[in-house]
């Protein structure tokens, strides 16, 4: 029994310490390079007035990244920018060098955009027939919404949708647009901020004949006539969503936690410096959001096929699971489009932020804000197994009681010396007169030699003699010249 819990205690104490990467928290100090406070006081420039970029009058330094994040983060899965999370962008703060793995908890501001829409009842569009010559039809749509006094507004729109593409005869088509508005009496200044704001998304299916013209030799001078009906169209207003949060990143900036401190307060004019405004910045938004780039000022992609070359298909393909470029898939309903489109914006909102966090927050001073944070790093350290600890602790417990009680129940007769070897065994009989009784047996087997020693008539003992040498010894010897063991060593005493 105790060589096998000796073998346990072996396993147990094995495995008992381990090195491995331990987590350690310290404090640490952290700066915030921006204020809370958002400043995008851009020259605005009218896009029907004036040749420009998708950015012109808006704060976004690149009319393509935001998008290109946004598409390979929802069609490939690839990683969201620093600071971002799928909900919300959190102003960044700063620490010391360190490594990718540390995590660093503190405080911040986090901000997230919403939407809110309701649908446009009946059918929008029911007759297309303005024809722009080479370049396709125009279109428009008015909205009355309410205002801030308690007045109404009417709020226009409109794009263009090109057909050069198209071939003789008649072609079934789908269509989707999102569009900013623009208030129609631009000296109100409260109507112009609250059209601003609007989002206004739908998609559309119809049917364009073609006819060609070639009186005047230009092969893109077609008569063309198209009709469509537009099921789902769906009008969004904006909100701004601000909050404190308690935030971990990691060494990159990649938020790996964060829990809202407090309460979310929506539009709160206080993030808003003296330059700029709510309705002012989200209807740059609303800019960015309703031109996808490379498609100028084409707000309305026709779609004959399977090709999804405009956002409102992308958003139905990929966040719908609907092909909505093809005009034989029905339009997406309210609650589908509105869920996408919400989420959709949500993604862009934060994306948008954190690639443009310079330019739309205000810098801190020369002396940075700073606070204390928590810093979570990775070390080497040697750990103990509590599992292993305790089965270690009670073999050796049982070993210690098993011991004692093996000790205390032995026999107290011991041998003088442990017979570890030939000459400790040899200690035994070497004076005595045992030693001439087997003289001449070396090539004897044990049988033989036992006849021999029974024929000479003795009986052999182990206790104290007199040995030839005429020295008291304690080995074996004929019992007639050895004392009684225990006399011999009262004796000795």
């Amino acid at each position: 029994m105790m060589v096998i819990s000796t073998n346990f205690l072996a396993v147990a104490l094995g495995g008992i310490f381990d090195r491995s990467s331990q987590p350690l928290t310290s404090n640490i100090m952290l700066t915030y390079p921006f204020t809370t406070s958002i400043n995008t006081e851009i020259p605005r420039v009218d896009p029907e007035k004036s040749e420009t970029s998708v950015t012109a009058g808006t704060f976004a330094k690149d009319a393509e990244e935001y998008w290109l994040v946004v598409n390979t983060n929802v069609v490939e899965g690839t990683d969201l920018p620093p600071w971002v999370t799928d909900e919300f962008y959190f102003l960044p703060f700063e620490w010391g060098p360190g490594n990718n793995s540390d995590l660093v908890t503190s405080t911040t501001q986090g901000y997230g955009g919403n939407l809110t829409c309701r649908l446009l009842a009946g059918n929008t569009f029911q007759q297309i027939s303005n024809i722009d010559k080479g370049n396709g039809f125009m279109f428009r749509i008015g909205v009355t919404i309410l205002v801030s006094d308690g007045g109404s507004a009417t709020c226009r729109g409109g794009g263009k949708m090109g057909f050069r593409w198209l071939k003789t005869g008649t072609h079934p088509f789908a269509m989707g647009w999102v569009w900013s508005l623009r208030a129609s009496n631009e000296s109100d200044q409260k109507a112009v901020q609250a059209c601003s704001s609007l989002i206004l998304s739908g998609w559309g299916r119809g049917e364009a004949r073609v006819v060609p013209r070639f009186m005047d030799g230009d092969p893109f001078n077609k008569n063309i006539s198209a009709t469509m009906q537009s099921n789902t169209t769906i009008i969004c207003t904006q909100q701004i969503s601000t909050g404190e949060f308690r935030v971990t990143v990691d060494g990159e900036g990649r938020v790996r936690r964060s829990k809202l401190i407090g309460e979310l307060k929506y539009d709160d004019p206080r993030i808003f410096n003296r330059s700029t405004s709510v309705g002012n910045f989200t209807s740059q938004l609303a800019k960015l959001l309703s031109v996808p780039p490379g498609y100028g000022s084409d707000s309305g992609i026709m779609n004959s096929g399977n090709s999804s070359h405009s956002f409102p298909h992308f958003v139905g393909e990929y966040l719908i699971n609907k092909t909505l470029s093809k005009p034989s898939t029905p339009s997406p309903s309210f609650e589908d489009a509105q869920h996408a489109l919400s989420e959709f914006y949500k993604r862009l909102f934060t994306i948008l932020l954190a690639q443009n966090q310079d330019r739309i927050f205000v810098p801190e001073s020369k002396v940075r804000r700073s606070e204390v944070g928590e810093l979570q790093s990775l070390k080497r350290r040697m750990s103990m197994d509590p599992v292993m600890f305790y089965i270690a602790v009670v073999i050796l417990g049982f070993q210690l009681i098993a011991g004692a009680i093996i000790f205390a129940s032995a026999p107290r007769r011991f041998l003088p010396r442990f017979p570890y070897n030939l000459a400790s065994e040899i200690s035994f009989f070497h004076a005595s007169s045992a030693l001439s009784d087997v003289a001449g047996t070396a090539n004897m087997n044990s049988a033989m030699r036992g006849r021999h020693l029974s024929g000479l008539g003795w009986t052999y003992g182990y206790g104290r003699f007199r040995g030839s040498d005429g020295k008291s010894h304690v080995g074996i010897e004929r019992m007639s010249l050895i004392r009684d063991y225990k006399e011999a060593m009262q004796g000795r005493e």
